[in-house]
Order: structure tokens, then C-alpha cells, then sequence
């Protein structure tokens, strides 16, 4: 790779980095009233099983455990308002 290539390639990345971190921050500005899913939810759903989500300090902490889809069904559960916030931002 030339240096040319080398440095446009670093300058691309360098702003997909920034346009990231100004939508989280974005989002993270823009605080709503979030509510917790319904106890129901939780029981009726097993791949939820022993998983949970903290809000600290503006931060939302997620303990997450499983196998790798159970993993990621968590995942979007407990951080779906997140996830349509940042690709609402990321569509703009």
C-alpha cells in the first residue's frame, strides 16, 4: 500500500470514528424515559435467563450469559431503545 493510499485510508477510518462517537454521544444526550420490560416478558422468554441490564451514572451496564445466540438475543433486548436511537442517527 502506498503512503498516499496508506494515509487516505487512515483519514476515512479516522472519520467513521468520529461520525460514531458524535451519534452515541447524540444518543446519549437525548435521554428518554426508559422503562423495563414487563416481569412477564422475562419469565416467558428462557433464552433471558440470567440476564440483566443496570443503568449507572448515565451508562447502561448489561450482563449477558449463554449460548452465542441466546448472547445475542439479550443483547437486543435489553439495549433495543439504544439500538433504534443510534440507527435512527446513523440514517440522518
Amino acid at each position: 500500500m502506498s503512503r498516499t493510499n496508506r494515509r487516505s485510508f487512515i483519514q476515512a477510518a479516522a472519520a467513521l470514528l468520529l461520525t460514531i462517537a458524535a451519534a452515541f454521544l447524540v444518543s446519549a444526550c437525548a435521554k428518554k424515559q426508559e422503562t423495563p420490560p414487563p416481569a412477564a416478558a422475562l419469565a416467558a422468554d428462557p433464552r433471558l435467563e440470567g440476564s440483566f441490564r443496570e443503568d449507572r451514572d448515565g451508562w447502561a451496564f448489561v450482563h449477558l450469559e449463554g449460548a452465542p445466540a441466546d448472547i445475542g438475543f439479550q443483547h437486543g433486548w435489553h439495549l433495543a431503545a439504544e439500538i433504534e436511537d443510534i440507527l435512527k442517527t446513523m440514517a440522518f
